[in-house]
């Protein structure tokens, strides 16, 4: 298999939005809704999709025919929506689907960034002020989204942390946030085995009873995420696909973050 240098070049900590959605005294409430998009027929495509007033995007997840790849994933607008950035889209339209919680206050959204030489892998983490109670997941970009995605995942379990290779020819630049904001309980991590994967392989994590999806991550050579609704139709499961990418068998972890 071949290897890279793990390289950090810098690190900043910024704080992005603080915001307390309306009804916070209410007690949290999840929601899944869907938006479908036609493909632009280009390498890349951004999409993004809104909660309704008062709710806060907690993470984001594609689907479609072959499974769109994802190459970066944040929150925007303060916690209102989440963006993907997609490649690998097939020619008919693909859905992205956001999960949303109500009751939650106090949204902080904080950015590091680290950069990566051509060649190698560049990763860098945030973690939540206030702990693991606070922490509601992460998501991660890059100036070039021709970089490849190594992990998307927990830090420590109160952060996020993300990997990138940079296969382009210039210097490039990763950035990670963490969101975090007070309301959530209960919260735990369901995590699934190291699968063996030849070509694509899924793992399909599922909440126990009375708890709903708040976040989900990975650890491989490349990972994408692809949201899908539990038993229940709320929105208790989470879907991760695995892609071997260096030519040799891997493994991946997948963890989903839940809550009541």
């Amino acid at each position: 298999m071949r290897r890279a240098l793990m390289v950090v070049l810098g690190m900043v900590l910024t704080t992005v939005g603080l915001t307390a959605p309306a009804h916070a005294d209410a007690p949290p409430h999840q929601e899944v809704y869907w938006q479908y998009f036609e493909p632009n027929g280009q390498k890349y495509q951004t999409v993004r999709v809104d909660c309704p007033a008062g709710m806060i995007a907690t993470t984001a997840g594609a689907d479609g025919e072959g499974y769109p790849s994802v190459s970066g994933s944040r929150s925007v607008d303060h916690g209102r929506g989440w963006e993907l950035i997609l490649s690998q889209i097939w020619p008919n339209r693909f859905s992205v689907q956001v999960v949303c919680w109500s009751g939650l206050s106090n949204l902080t959204t904080l950015t590091t960034w680290a950069d990566v030489k051509a060649g190698a892998v560049g990763a860098t983490y945030n973690v939540c002020p206030g702990g693991a109670q606070r922490f509601l997941g992460g998501g991660a970009y890059t100036t070039d989204p021709a970089m490849t995605p190594k992990n998307f995942v927990s830090y420590s379990n109160s952060g996020w942390q993300a990997s990138f290779r940079n296969t382009t020819a210039a210097t490039q630049r990763i950035f990670v946030q963490v969101l975090c904001a007070d309301g959530l309980t209960g919260l735990r991590w369901q995590s699934t085995r190291g699968e063996h994967i030849t070509d694509d392989s899924i793992a399909i994590l599922r909440c126990p009873d009375g708890t709903e999806v708040v976040s989900a991550g990975a650890l491989g050579p490349q990972v994408d995420f692809v949201y899908t609704h539990g038993r229940d139709e709320r929105g208790s499961s989470y879907s991760v696909i695995g892609a071997e990418m260096e030519g040799d068998d891997t493994f991946f972890q997948a963890r989903v973050l839940c809550a009541f």
